[in-house]
């Protein structure tokens, strides 16, 4: 059987002009609080970035996790990268990291491109 070839104008990897819009916003406040810097490795950086702008493909970057704001620093360094900025992100995230539920992170982090998976 031959495979089709994706379309990717179909591939739910970009982001729809309202999350990118969110996401901006949301990056410009974190980054207020989140100080993030790539120490070593800028050079990965701007492989993955070449490979997602030639393939269209997604990519994985997997982090130590030593606090409760590593996630937020990554996602921030990753987005720096204009070819990684608006793309949609997926993270699984402990489920105890979506308490209280009044908080709704899950629901509300859809609005800025993040998938999360308790």
């Amino acid at each position: 059987m031959e495979r089709e070839s994706p379309d990717k104008s179909q591939d739910n990897i970009a982001l729809s002009q309202p999350e990118i819009v969110n996401r901006r916003r949301l990056r410009r406040v974190l980054s207020k609080f989140f100080r993030s810097q790539i120490v070593g490795g800028i050079e990965n950086l701007e492989k993955a970035a070449e490979f997602v702008q030639r393939e269209g493909a997604g990519l994985s970057i997997k982090i130590n996790h030593f606090s409760r704001s590593d996630p937020v620093q990554a996602m921030l360094a990753a987005t720096m990268h204009p070819a990684l900025a608006d793309r949609r992100i997926v993270a699984p995230i402990a489920a105890h990291q979506t308490l209280p539920k009044w908080v709704k992170l899950v629901e509300r982090s859809r609005r800025v491109g993040v998938e999360l998976f308790p």
